[in-house]
């Protein structure tokens, strides 16, 4: 797995219905034939947040791009299943095709994407 993710941040608090995780990708390797994987259950919590339920199913809106400052490049997330596990970050090239499989591009490896995830609370 060439991309791991970390929560930075999160909005919420206090009662409110909806919670949005902020999530800090990072790329390093390669990028992988069809989506690099990446598991919402296994995020770091560098800064020590309660997030208690806060990244389990069902989630209101999957990942969706917040931020990216990677040279032109982008990234799409995509859903391939209905587990924390299930969702696919692809790269794609400033003239709009996915990236190679191979080595990720410095841009996208020294770059900044911030991706959200919505969840109601029950």
């Amino acid at each position: 797995m060439a991309v791991s993710g970390a929560i930075i941040d999160y909005t919420g608090a206090g009662g409110e219905r909806n919670y949005t995780l902020f999530i800090q990708l990072t790329f390093s390797g390669s990028f992988p034939t069809g989506g690099d994987p990446l598991n919402l259950a296994t995020l770091t919590n560098p800064n020590g947040l309660d997030l208690e339920g806060l990244s389990e199913l069902p989630l209101s809106l999957g990942p969706a791009v917040y931020l990216e400052d990677i040279g032109g490049y982008y990234v799409q997330p995509k859903v391939s299943g209905s587990a924390l596990n299930a969702f696919l970050i692809n790269v794609y090239a400033p003239g709009g095709a996915i990236v190679a499989t191979g080595t990720y591009p410095a841009a996208v490896s020294g770059g900044n994407v911030i991706l959200t995830v919505q969840k109601r609370r029950v």
